[in-house]
């Protein structure tokens, strides 16, 4: 059943890494809309911000996704210290999905999309870790 908790579990949610790309191609891309290239790093902390986990999670910039992806940026990849590389989260567009990156994130509505892909993931973490401790 999944989780009714108001917050994402802190525990969980510092296992998680969102990297928001600030190469050449993601911050020309910024530019043209008259947007700092540090813009969308930005807009990802305020979310993460708002929901009071900017302190337990990596919110960091970083290279290029990849040339398809950054010519559909600006683009932000999600890390998991129990993986290697990108991860694809539920609520992802179909082809950001293929790409483990979503795309295009340059709006405050942008970044809430990501995030709420981010804190669904978090909860159904959350909820499978007391799911294993439920059948122990």
């Amino acid at each position: 059943m999944p989780s009714t908790d108001a917050s994402p579990d802190r525990t969980i949610a510092s296992q998680f890494t969102l990297q928001v790309c600030t190469s050449t191609n993601c911050s020309r891309k910024l530019k043209e809309a008259g947007l700092d290239q540090y813009h969308s790093l930005g807009e990802i902390y305020a979310q993460a911000q708002a929901a009071g986990l900017e302190k337990d999670m990596i919110i960091e910039d970083g290279g290029c996704q990849g040339g398809k992806n950054c010519k559909l940026g600006p683009c932000v990849a999600v890390q998991h210290e129990e993986f290697m590389g990108n991860v694809a989260l539920e609520g992802m567009r179909a082809s950001e999905f293929s790409e483990s990156v979503f795309h295009n994130v340059m709006t405050e509505g942008d970044a809430a999309r990501v995030w709420s892909c981010m804190e669904n993931a978090i909860r159904l973490m959350a909820d499978e870790a007391t799911a294993e401790v439920d059948d122990e």
